[in-house]
């Protein structure tokens, strides 16, 4: 099964590791990046602001999902702002985040494989007891 993604309101078809590398060199200089990666029912959304950022994993549509965060940060109260696509702009803790490269090593993972990736802390947001 092949997966499509998004980067920041831009939408590909070709779901390939290579041509997501591709795309994202061309918004090497954005500071925010909104990345969405469908594959089949289930959903990866990448949010970066600089050099940290964080993933959110839809098992379907309407799933409460997963989220990171970093027990390396636990504790640290600060926020950081993430911009999504269409201007919005969240606060999150700054827990939530790893940095820059693991987030996207982490897109490319479940690019490849549409499995979430483990090389994170996954925080079940729908509290129905499954695990990643």
């Amino acid at each position: 099964m092949s997966a499509t993604f998004s980067i920041n309101g831009t939408e590909f078809s070709s779901g390939s590791v290579e041509q997501f590398e591709y795309e994202l060199a061309s918004c090497a200089d954005e500071s925010f990046l909104e990345i969405w990666v469908n594959y089949e029912r289930r959903s990866l959304c990448a949010m970066i602001n600089d050099d940290r950022g964080w993933l959110m994993f839809l098992r379907f549509h309407g799933d409460a999902g997963f989220h990171t965060e970093n027990p390396e940060l636990a504790g640290q109260d600060a926020l950081l702002t993430f911009e999504l696509s269409n201007g919005q702009t969240d606060e999150l803790p700054k827990y939530f985040t790893y940095e820059r490269s693991t987030i996207l090593e982490g897109v490319k993972f479940f690019l490849s494989s549409g499995h979430p990736p483990k090389n994170v802390y996954w925080v079940n947001d729908a509290n129905d007891g499954e695990a990643i």
